[in-house]
């Protein structure tokens, strides 16, 4: 089976529940602070680089080790970071 049949299969059987960090299993959205153009991501434990779409959303699959994840690691909600692209939020975490 491959890793994106394993975590659909995981996200089928999911307590949901709020997230106040970072963490497998969360559902982050980080918007540009010019455009205001937000992505969702999604950190799974195995690796990533696949989307979803849900709800008209695309959902991003990311891993631990994914360079958008240890840029907002140690974030919390409304935070804000620079990045090659300019100022970017950490706006909500799921």
């Amino acid at each position: 089976m491959s890793a994106l049949k394993r975590q659909k299969a995981a996200i089928a059987t999911m307590e949901v529940k709020t997230c106040s960090k970072i963490e497998i299993g969360a559902v982050f959205v980080v918007k540009n602070s010019k455009s205001k153009k937000e992505t969702y991501y999604f950190l799974i434990s195995e690796e990533g680089g696949d989307s979803l779409e849900i709800g008209g959303e695309k959902i991003v699959f990311v891993s631990p080790n994914a360079p958008i994840v240890r840029l907002v690691a140690r974030l919390t909600e409304e935070d804000f970071f620079d990045t090659k692209g300019g100022e970017m939020q950490l706006a909500k975490i799921y």
